[in-house]
């Protein structure tokens, strides 16, 4: 099924720690190669070593409220 949709399939086993690691790092590539390849912000841009930025930016949300005081 995976081939017919061209997708990548990895059989893992979180009970007994097998391929989970792989798994990991073949989607975080995957992602990486596609973020990459394509145009606009976060695609093809400059490392944020060479003065460009990753494309994301977080902003808090407009209701949101500063905490003054306390730690948590």
């Amino acid at each position: 099924m995976a081939d017919s949709l061209g997708v990548k399939f990895l059989e893992t086993s979180a009970k007994d720690a097998v391929n989970v690691e792989k798994a990991f790092t073949t989607l975080s590539n995957e992602i990486k190669s596609k973020v990459q390849s394509r145009p606009g912000p976060g695609g093809n841009a400059k490392k944020p070593s060479e003065g460009g930025s990753s494309g994301t930016v977080l902003k808090p949300k407009p209701n949101e409220k500063e905490k003054k005081s306390g730690c948590c």
